[in-house]
């Protein structure tokens, strides 16, 4: 464990396979609190008011595995809607987890995260890409390496201030063949970066899949199965992308 003024770090990842999964208990802190919350140790279960004495303060919560291949966090629940407690909260991430659906099954939509810029949700056991609340200030959105099977309609459109989407597969046995329309239908044409790699189910697509496009989106399917581009679903967007710098590859 490592503190300073503003910040406090768990950290186990040397002695990883050795050690213990440990539960995050309320309170655990006491009445300390900290900016900066950074666990990267195996845990297993998190308290829905573990930080509360970092209510106004907390800028960064980060939970996550070791970084090494193969090595994961046992956690398979988070209570995302703990969060609503941290209106000054700037950055998340739920890395390297085994995170299951119904972390993001309950209001998730409408949840209230006025400062967060940034959220990874990555490395875990999800198969649904949830609606997204509102999120103002969102630039960037990691929502990777999980085994997809469904995209809610219309699930980044509230994100007006997005530039970044990461959905990437890894190889992680997505089941989800088909883009539908309105699937990634954005919430304003801010976005210049789109990932889609190794997504590795992925074949076809309806027309509108994407849209609200700036014409410098850069969209990434590198490593995907698909073989063919329907003139009616990709003629719009690369009509759109020659009229910037953006690509589609």
């Amino acid at each position: 464990m490592y503190t300073s003024d503003d910040t406090i770090t768990y950290q186990g990842q040397y002695v990883w396979q050795n050690s213990t999964a440990v539960r995050i208990p309320e309170n655990i802190f006491s009445d300390k609190s900290f900016r900066r919350i950074y666990f990267t140790m195996k845990v297993k279960d998190v308290h829905d008011h573990a930080f509360d004495a970092s209510k106004d303060v907390l800028e960064e919560l980060f939970i996550s595995g070791p970084g090494m291949a193969d090595e994961t966090n046992e956690l398979e629940y988070f209570p995302i809607y703990m969060l609503e407690d941290f209106p000054n909260l700037k950055y998340l991430f739920l890395q390297e987890t085994a995170l299951k659906d119904d972390t993001c099954a309950h209001h998730f939509d409408q949840l209230h995260l006025p400062n967060l810029e940034y959220m990874a949700i990555n490395g875990g056991e999800l198969t649904h890409v949830p609606k997204f609340p509102r999120l103002p200030k969102l630039k960037e959105l990691r929502f990777c390496y999980h085994p997809i099977a469904s995209i809610a309609k219309e699930a980044f459109s509230d994100l007006e201030s997005l530039e970044w989407l990461d959905l990437s597969g890894n190889g992680k046995n997505q089941t989800l063949t088909h883009l539908d329309t309105d699937a990634l239908k954005l919430g304003a044409n801010n976005l210049t970066k789109l990932d889609f790699e190794y997504f590795n189910s992925l074949t076809s697509f309806a027309p509108n899949f994407i849209s609200n496009i700036s014409p410098n989106l850069h969209i990434d399917f590198h490593g995907d199965n698909v073989v063919a581009l329907e003139e009616d679903v990709f003629k719009p967007i690369l009509e759109t992308l020659l009229a910037g710098d953006g690509f589609l590859g």
